[in-house]
């Protein structure tokens, strides 16, 4: 995890797409709901 200015970069993986998929799911409902207030807005990018 590393964060600039705006923006807060996770990185994550998982042994396969679906797997991947459900991390990413659990990690965008948490943040976004801990910071509803901030109108955080999840994003996902394939690096």
């Amino acid at each position: 995890m590393t964060y600039e200015d705006t923006t807060l970069r996770l990185a994550s993986t998982g042994p396969d797409e679906e797997a991947l998929s459900h991390v990413r799911h659990v990690i965008a409902v948490h943040l976004e709901r801990f910071a509803a207030a901030e109108g955080l807005r999840v994003v996902w990018d394939r690096a």
